[in-house]
């Protein structure tokens, strides 16, 4: 029986041995293994004595920028195990006599600067037409405890993911900036520990953020005169105290 033809579109390709790529991620496409390596060695870094949090917190920008994380999922899991951890740290070891004093002062304050902060921040939103999701979410993360206030009122609200991801955006972005600002004003002004722990606690959003700008302005000052890291003491507790304002203020929202 005669051979049937073979036209150029019945051709089947040859197989032959195929070729992986590398495992690749990031916008430099560097290899997985580097990108590990790397990381683990910025983490490192951070745990010395010679990282400050705002050293850290350039670090993990720079990292990010150029597409060298790496272990993405279990960073998530573990920096929020570590997070909580640090919390019950911290009330273990302040005074709560103090403690008290602290959040009775602090309170009508408190209370004060989150209702100013979201009458401003609602006012804002309906000049520049930012739209009631977003607008609000900004201001509660912005006059409560950033991402947990923003998580809690975009639940209540029915957000979109859209507008989530906007406002925590914002509100991490003004936590960076305010790690690296806040300290510098605050020595320019001359102010003390408490005046300073008073202002970071009530302007900025998140704990950690609070933490890290109170504790490397506390550096600076001596101990037996300003009392021991009172920055840090008074910035806790007054953030803390903000943080029970998620209730009252998701049920405003909802």
């Amino acid at each position: 029986m005669p051979d049937t033809p073979t036209t150029p579109n019945s051709i089947e390709p040859v197989a032959g041995p195929v070729e992986h790529e590398p495992a690749r991620a990031g916008g430099a496409g560097t290899p997985l293994a580097i990108r590990q390596g790397i990381f683990v060695l910025a983490a490192a870094f951070c745990l010395t004595p010679w990282c400050s949090p705002p050293i850290a917190l350039g670090v993990g920008v720079a990292l990010a920028l150029a597409g060298l994380t790496a272990f993405e999922s279990q960073s998530k899991k573990l920096s929020r195990q570590v997070i909580q951890v640090c919390v019950v740290l911290l009330g273990l070891r302040m005074d709560l006599a103090s403690v008290l004093h602290t959040a009775v002062d602090g309170l009508m304050f408190a209370a004060g600067t989150i209702v100013g902060t979201l009458a401003l921040g609602l006012a804002v939103g309906a000049i520049l037409k930012l739209g009631r999701e977003i607008t609000l979410l900004i201001s509660s993360g912005t006059a409560v405890c950033g991402g947990s206030a923003i998580a809690a009122v975009g639940a209540a609200i029915n957000a979109s993911s859209a507008s989530m991801a906007v406002a925590t955006g914002t509100v991490f972005l003004l936590n960076a900036v305010a790690l690296w600002v806040f300290p510098v004003i605050g020595h320019s002004l001359h102010l003390t520990q408490t005046q300073f722990g008073t202002w970071a606690g009530v302007a900025i959003h998140d704990l950690s953020s609070v933490v890290g700008a109170a504790t490397e302005y506390s550096k600076s000052y001596d101990a037996a005169i300003d009392g021991p890291r009172s920055a840090l003491d008074t910035a806790n507790v007054i953030k803390l105290s903000r943080v029970l304002w998620i209730l009252p203020i998701t049920l405003f929202a909802a």
